[in-house]
Formats: C-alpha cells, sequence, structure tokens
C-alpha cells in the first residue's frame, strides 16, 4: 500500500511549474538533432542584416558579438528617438516587412519585481530588499532603443524578402 506521504502531490500552490509535455519535449528533441543547421542559418542571416543595417551606420549600431552567437533574435542599437523608433518600426511592416519588437523590460520593470509580487515567495528572506529605476541607468536608456529583429524563419526565400524590405525602408530614411 503506498502512502501518499511517500508520493506527495505537485500541487504546490503558487510558483513555476517547468515541466515540459511530451509534445514540447519532441519539438526540443527534433531542433537538437539539427541545432548545427539552425545556428549556421541564423547566423548567415545576422551577417546578411548586419551588412545591411551597416548603411546607415548614422542611425543604428548592430550587435556585434565578440564570441560566437546563437542569434535567436538580431538587436540592432537605434540613435534616434522613440518617435523616429515608431515612425522605423511602421514604413517596415508597412512594405511587408514582419515586424520587430524592442527589447525585453529590465528585470527590476516586469510587473512581479516592480510591485514586489516576488516577496510572497519568502516573505521572512525578501521583505527588505528593493530593486528599483537608477539601479542600472545605462541598461535603462540602452534598453529603450534596442530593435530585436526575429530568426526563426522556416526558409531563405521568406528571409531574403525580409533583407530586401531593411534595404528599401533604410534607403528611404
Amino acid at each position: 500500500m503506498c502512502s501518499s506521504d511517500l508520493f506527495p502531490s505537485h500541487d504546490r500552490g503558487k510558483g513555476w511549474n517547468y515541466r515540459a509535455t511530451e509534445f514540447g519535449a519532441a519539438i526540443a528533441l527534433a531542433q537538437l538533432e539539427r541545432k548545427e543547421e539552425i545556428l549556421r542559418i541564423r547566423r548567415k542571416y545576422a551577417n546578411e542584416f548586419r551588412g545591411v543595417y551597416d548603411l546607415r551606420s548614422d542611425i543604428f549600431v548592430p550587435q556585434e558579438p565578440h564570441e560566437e552567437h546563437t542569434y535567436w533574435t538580431f538587436v540592432v542599437r537605434c540613435l534616434e528617438t522613440k518617435k523616429f523608433w515608431r515612425k522605423f518600426h511602421d514604413k517596415f511592416v508597412e512594405n511587408g516587412g514582419d515586424g520587430f519588437w524592442s527589447a525585453w523590460a529590465i528585470q527590476y520593470s516586469e510587473p512581479v519585481m516592480k510591485y514586489g509580487k516576488w516577496k510572497e515567495r519568502c516573505p521572512k528572506i525578501y521583505d527588505e530588499e528593493f530593486w528599483g529605476f537608477g539601479e542600472c541607468p545605462v541598461a535603462e536608456k540602452i534598453q529603450k532603443q534596442l530593435i530585436q529583429h526575429k530568426f526563426n524563419y522556416r526558409s531563405e526565400k521568406v528571409f531574403d524578402k525580409q533583407v530586401k524590405i531593411l534595404e528599401k525602408v533604410l534607403k528611404d530614411l
């Protein structure tokens, strides 16, 4: 006979659930089997985007990693205003581009951190802790300037179209 003490429930209330489904594990396995091909293609895409952004190096600073990079996105820093950033985005989409995203939020500006919800995990330890704006001023400044292009294109033909659109929009700026 099994005691419930030996096999406790996985229901722990608040917290994160990192268990993968069988379907998710199958997809991850398939991607791992193709990792060299996927990384080769992403690095090729990065070099092409970097070359196009170099046309407007007065406005854009493409990422230049010092180590081998996986490029789950391609990041560019826009030295112009937020209004310009939005105009550039809209022109890119208007011309058929897939669009792009701003950078992820700085950790302490995420709602769970900003409003202190994380302290509920262990109030005795975290009650006096605080992180907030002004802690990382350089990151706070740059975060607003970053553009992230996705790199999960399934065909080079689709990606080549995005490169041509980016080139056109940059030349028209």
